[in-house]
């Protein structure tokens, strides 16, 4: 069987956006000397915009649409030039309100919305571009991960959420003990260092922690449907076998029709990058950190 061939690869080539350097992010590599740089998503820039400010913290969310789709630092308490010239360009006048604790999802504590840390996360792995290497590794626990050189799709999700403070190594494992019979395990043992990387062991779990997203990108959705950056999508690469064998997260980059682009590793001879697949890769799932079956947003 063969995958869908991926008719354009689309890469990140546009305007800079603003880098925030200063937002205190406690997420993966923090060592590295690049930080992520969100762009504000095209798709979403005609969404009534606000500035929203939790208690005295030290970030902005801009939410559009009442959605969190990037975090700004704030330096007593204002914005930098640089972060107050993007918004004005992309959006016009913001308004900045004051926000409730209770809107800020955040496992990590730094003060960015757990949407939007993992879009960072997924991003700092578009910016390390790890080559597509399979292969079992023994892996530390918690927090294990192979050499940050290589990885493979669903190397991009774990690396991704744990820029938000969410292990999904141990997660999932613990998962996988209280509830063998969902993931068909039989008398297996779950494995700490391989389950949480198989896109089938990942679904399962994302299918009952997660709450369902349609599926087919739709510039106009609205509630919790709308589509943003950081949402984590499964997608069949292989038309004569049903089912999700792939895993990326939607990126804050678009295609030149406001598409938002994948951040994912596809496969041997590529890196984690954007690449162009909605519309071409069927979506079977959708999935937002944070957004929990029966609770709305």
């Amino acid at each position: 069987m063969t995958r869908f061939l991926i008719s354009s690869l689309v890469l990140a080539a546009c305007a800079s956006p603003v880098a925030a350097e200063d937002l205190p992010d406690r997420g993966i590599w923090p060592t590295a000397t690049e930080q992520p740089a969100l762009e504000i998503p095209k798709w979403l820039v005609d969404r009534e915009a606000a500035l929203e400010r939790h208690g005295d913290g030290a970030v902005a969310t801009l939410r559009l649409g009442g959605h969190p789709v990037k975090a700004y630092a704030l330096h007593n308490g204002a914005l930098s030039s640089d972060a107050t010239r993007e918004l004005q360009e992309a959006l016009g006048e913001v308004p900045a309100v004051t926000a409730a604790s209770s809107r800020l999802r955040d496992a990590d504590g730094d003060g960015i919305h757990d949407s939007v840390d993992v879009a960072r996360g997924a991003r700092k792995t578009a910016i390390n571009g790890a080559r597509y290497q399979e292969g079992y590794e023994r892996l530390a626990y918690p927090g294990g991960d192979v050499s940050r050189e290589i990885g493979v799709c669903t190397d991009v999700v774990v690396r991704a959420m744990r820029n938000a403070g969410l292990d999904l190594q141990a997660l999932l494992y613990e998962d996988m003990k209280r509830r063998p019979g969902a993931y068909g395990l039989g008398k297996k043992k779950p494995n700490r260092h391989i389950d949480h990387r198989r896109v089938r062991r990942q679904i399962v779990w994302f299918k009952k922690h997660l709450k369902a997203l349609p599926t087919q990108f739709d510039k106009a959705a609205a509630g919790d449907d709308v589509w943003l950056p950081g949402d984590i999508v499964f997608l069949d690469t292989f038309p004569n076998k049903p089912g999700p064998d792939h895993v990326g997260i939607v990126s804050d980059r678009t295609t030149a029709d406001g598409t938002p682009l994948v951040i994912n590793n596809w496969t041997y001879g590529y890196h984690t990058q954007d690449m162009e697949l909605l519309g071409g890769i069927p979506v079977t799932h959708r999935f937002r950190v944070g957004l929990r079956p029966g609770r709305r947003k």
